[in-house]
């Protein structure tokens, strides 16, 4: 009792200090080592610090995680989401609310070489925000339609927090990649449907930009077409079983930068940019898989985890029940902490009692993702919130009405969590399909 005891008073701590927003790497590592120097020794803690940064940094199934970031950044340098934007612009911005469709379109294309809800917030907003306000669409409309780019991103492969979850859980990224794109879809679709009925309800938030000509509107395909085969290449292979999760980002970031060289985008100045971007991020993410591994010890050590499985396993309850009790815990603790940290925290206490209930591990894996975000983009704390307004504020849009537009917005990326909820076949249905694994 004393160790489980101990385990339980760290996590109370690590949460306090979360919500204190105190850096993430900071308040697992400090909180993980001191609690095994306080259960162990500090030779223990300091032994446990050693092996798991080692293996960590040293595991090539990690390796994954630069590379994608690295295709997303190229992306982002090479443009390649503003030709997507463009496109679906000149194709149906002239449509009532068009620029906001254009808006989903091309996040939804940019979610497929990026996999960041926080890269795909800033991203939309920078290519899609001006356009919306030089035709005088409704900030709230414009800026929630923005936003929901970022959820998107972390469904449509590649997803950062997929991968972390699957390597967390001996689950196949790849079969979690393909799992995700019928539910993205489908949020997508319900993006637009909910769209519809704001401009339904009030036809001024959106209103019509010139038609383009159709001589305009073919001259701007050879710029998707392009992004959309490197799309077709990821996902058809690891459908297909020709390459690995690793092989795909390898894959995936080489041809995001050969198609970025022959459109003559990248600079020497902006590829140096990309990578110091690159490493960055990825130095941050491993820090964090670092931290978070030895917080996991502590709770392994203190028993913590089987524990609490035991306990709900000796109430019974249903396998559904149990699930959304867990994502009520996710749509919970989503509002301090981003999709990736929040799976590090909670899929080594969770597991072991997702095993016993036997709940699907893919389809656990989508759900858990996509109420993180919904939690990630509620107000008034959801963290893309004040990204993208800090973008905007200097044209005079309050946080008010960025909230007043996540508000909006999380309603279909609600119905989207319920209906895979309902009908788990949507997310299993696809994996089921594939050649390998």
């Amino acid at each position: 009792m004393e160790l489980i005891l101990t385990g339980v008073i760290a996590l109370i701590i690590l949460l306090i200090l979360l919500f204190l927003s105190v850096p993430i790497g900071f308040c697992f590592g400090v909180v993980g080592f001191g609690g095994l120097w306080w259960t162990l020794s500090f030779s223990s803690a300091l032994a446990t610090l050693k092996t798991v940064a080692y293996y960590q940094v040293s595991n090539y199934t990690w390796a994954v995680f630069p590379l994608f970031i690295l295709m997303g950044e190229v992306a982002t340098e090479g443009q390649l989401t503003a030709d997507a934007y463009n496109a679906a612009r000149k194709w149906v911005g002239h449509v009532r609310g068009g620029l906001a469709f254009a808006t989903t379109v091309a996040g939804t294309l940019f979610a497929a070489v990026c996999g960041s809800q926080m890269a795909a917030s800033v991203t939309m907003t920078k290519v899609a925000w001006p356009e919306m306000k030089k035709y005088e669409y409704d900030p709230a409309l414009s800026l929630g339609s923005i936003l929901c780019a970022g959820s998107i991103s972390t469904l449509i492969p590649p997803s950062i927090p997929f991968v972390v979850y699957g390597m967390l859980v001996n689950e196949s990224v790849g079969k979690l990649f393909i799992g995700g794109v019928i539910p993205g879809i489908i949020m997508a679709t319900l993006i637009v449907v909910t769209v519809l009925i704001w401009i339904a309800i009030n036809p001024e938030v959106a209103p019509k930009s010139p038609a383009e000509t159709w001589k305009e509107r073919f001259k701007v395909l050879p710029g998707v077409w392009t992004v959309l085969a490197l799309i077709l290449l990821i996902m058809g292979g690891l459908w297909g079983g020709v390459f690995t999760a690793n092989e795909a980002a390898g894959i995936g970031a080489a041809g995001a930068m050969v198609i970025s060289l022959i459109k003559g985008r990248l600079t020497w100045r902006g590829s140096i940019r990309m990578l110091i971007a690159s490493c960055a991020m990825s130095a941050n993410i491993f820090f964090l898989l670092i931290t978070v591994q030895i917080f996991n010890q502590l709770l392994a050590v203190t028993n913590v985890t089987m524990t609490l499985a035991n306990w709900v396993a000796g109430l019974h309850l249903s396998g559904m029940m149990v699930l959304i009790l867990i994502l009520v815990v996710y749509a919970i603790l989503g509002i301090p902490l981003e999709p990736g940290p929040l799976l590090l925290l909670t899929l080594p206490i969770f597991v072991p009692l997702l095993e016993r209930m036997g709940i699907d591990k893919v389809w656990f894996g989508i759900l858990s993702t996509m109420t993180s975000n919904l939690a990630g983009l509620s107000p008034p704390v959801g963290m893309p919130l004040f990204l993208v307004h800090g973008i905007v504020k200097d044209d005079g849009i309050g946080l008010k009405t960025v909230f007043k537009g996540a508000w909006v917005f999380c309603l279909p990326i609600l119905a989207a969590l319920i209906i895979c909820l309902i009908w788990p076949q949507l997310t299993l249905w696809l994996p089921s399909t594939m050649f390998g694994k």
